[in-house]
């Protein structure tokens, strides 16, 4: 299924990986340009493909924009369990072949981007660059703080009640009337399960298993006012593989691309550009 907006085709289809069925959303140069060497987005724990179509539209102009669901999210599948680290590597490995990417430039945020760690560290054949975008580094040594199971699960439950974005702005006070909107959509196409499961191996999951072995180039995002990850932790980051572009936008918090857009977009495709155009 395909539809023109403006300057991108947006086009969405389904991947079946074993017994769990993904689901994708495409924005693509409308004028052709098709051939570029795409980008690949994972997005975050409550965050299904359609809340990054904002960005997508953006980057789709340019260059073919794939946003997956991950498992649990959205219109993919919502199985009991299986939400580690290396099921959603499976995932994104899995759909990238079938979509017939040539080793696109993948984006992940916040989960997805633990998520980017780790299938960068595991399938070097599969990408050609990787952007970690305020992604927690958090693992058996260093335990997560920055929030509690209880924020995610209560915004779903919100959301679910139909509560208005306006009583919901508590959760995102910088947002404009139509992010607020928007999350509260999807966010009850979200499995309690899955983001249970998900926060739970925060503190048991490295993302960072295998990082200083990756050989294609790297790009770590990190708002200046995140929450998440530090600007510390991401130069201790930086500093193990020699590789990585460390990169701050103080105007943003944890949620970048809604924070600051403009900044995000700029930072996206200049590393695009320094992976597939070097020199």
């Amino acid at each position: 299924m395909s539809a023109v907006h403006e300057d991108v085709t947006v086009s969405e289809g389904y991947i079946e990986n074993g017994d769990v069925r993904l689901h994708y959303i495409c924005h693509s140069p409308a004028g052709g340009g098709g051939n570029r060497v795409p980008i690949f987005v994972l997005p975050g724990i409550t965050s299904p493909a359609a809340t990054w179509n904002f960005v997508a539209r953006r980057l789709g102009v340019d260059v073919p924009t794939y946003v997956l669901d991950q498992r649990g999210r959205g219109y993919s599948a919502h199985p009991p369990t299986g939400y580690t680290l290396d099921h959603y590597t499976r995932d994104a490995a899995r759909a990238i072949e079938a979509l017939g990417l040539d080793r696109p430039v993948v984006v992940g945020h916040s989960m997805g981007g633990r998520v980017a760690m780790r299938f960068a560290a595991r399938h070097p054949e599969l990408f050609r660059g990787v952007a970690v975008i305020d992604a927690p580094v958090c693992g058996p040594d260093r335990p997560f703080t920055a929030g509690t199971l209880d924020y995610y699960l209560d915004s779903i439950t919100l959301a679910k009640t139909g509560i208005t974005p306006e009583r919901f702005r508590p959760f995102h006070p910088t947002w404009t009337d139509e992010q607020l909107a928007d999350r509260l959509r999807w966010l009850p196409t979200c499995s309690e399960v899955a983001v249970t499961e998900s926060f739970h191996l925060l503190d048991l999951e490295d993302p960072t298993d295998g990082w200083s072995g990756i050989q294609w180039p790297i790009c770590f995002v990190v708002g200046g006012k995140s929450q998440i990850v530090t600007v510390a932790e991401g130069e201790e980051l930086a500093r193990r593989h020699p590789g990585c572009e460390l990169v701050v936008i103080d105007s943003a918090g944890h949620m970048i691309p809604w924070d600051s857009l403009d900044e995000f977009l700029d930072v996206v495709r200049r590393f695009h550009t320094r992976v597939t155009q070097p020199g």
